[in-house]
């Protein structure tokens, strides 16, 4: 994972494992709710390494944190 690039990361409410980057100021999608995404604080959290790529072809990056072994 990179962090290249300042994006919002939300992680879930009910699972603190998934994420989500967006670009700074962009919100959630609107399909989303709310109340499941929490915003985190910036440098808090890896990004995925297709973020970018992602982030230009749907507007968000869905990601899941995993323990390294």
């Amino acid at each position: 994972m990179v962090d290249e690039i300042a994006y919002d990361i939300y992680r879930g409410t009910n699972d603190r494992t998934f994420r989500l980057a967006a670009l700074p100021g962009a919100g959630l999608p609107a399909h989303l709710k709310r109340k499941d995404w929490m915003l985190m604080p910036a440098g808090k959290s890896q990004v995925h390494s297709d973020a970018a790529r992602d982030i230009v072809a749907q507007g968000y990056c869905f990601f899941q944190v995993v323990a390294g072994k």
